[in-house]
């Protein structure tokens, strides 16, 4: 039997013996060459990784040799040598299929505000044209009703370029017409 506080190695089953204690009870844990080597290996990539990661973060010196040769080192240079530290490298650059929908995005959303804008433009000039139509359909509608109201006959040229005399009746009508026209048109 082994000491707990010792490795015993035998030729057929080598164990590490580890002595787990809270205070007043002591174990002891029997851990064998197998169970080892399935320890070590995350270990070992645990400890790799760390070392990788911390070279990334070094700092370099850049400075001049005697020879006039321009050095980079993780190591300072020798005394009295005047040297520049240089932080860690950048990191790499993004994936370009990431890179390219990201452009792509850009764009797109560019396009969809180019279109907005020339929508808005459209309908203010839409606006614009409509107010055009609506003060011509006033004025329209004001002398009608101004002529209408005149007095005496009132006379009219059909689209087959017959002329005719308005009736009262058709004329009370008309009159009515280009009322409600007036507020149309020139009220709102």
């Amino acid at each position: 039997m082994c000491d707990p506080r010792s490795l015993c190695l035998g030729l057929n089953n080598p164990t590490i013996l580890i002595e787990i204690s809270n205070g007043s009870d002591a174990m002891t844990a029997p851990i064998t060459a197998t169970s080892a080597r399935k320890l070590m290996f995350p270990l070992t990539i645990a400890v790799g990784l760390l070392l990788w990661h911390g070279a990334g973060l070094a700092e370099v010196y850049k400075w001049v040799d005697e020879n006039n040769e321009v050095q980079y080192t993780q190591i300072p240079p020798p005394p009295g040598i005047h040297s520049t530290r240089i932080g860690p490298a950048p990191p790499p650059a993004d994936d370009p299929g990431t890179i390219t929908n990201q452009l792509q995005e850009r764009i797109k959303a560019s396009e969809e505000h180019q279109k907005e804008q020339l929508d808005a433009t459209e309908k203010q000039q839409q606006m614009v044209e409509i107010r055009k139509i609506r003060q011509q359909n006033c004025v329209a509608a004001h002398n009608n009703l101004e002529q209408l109201n005149r007095g005496g006959q009132v006379r009219y040229r059909t689209s087959t370029g017959e002329v005719l005399r308005l009736t009262e009746e058709d004329r009370s009508k008309r009159i009515e017409e280009a009322s409600n026209q007036v507020k149309e048109f020139c009220e709102s």
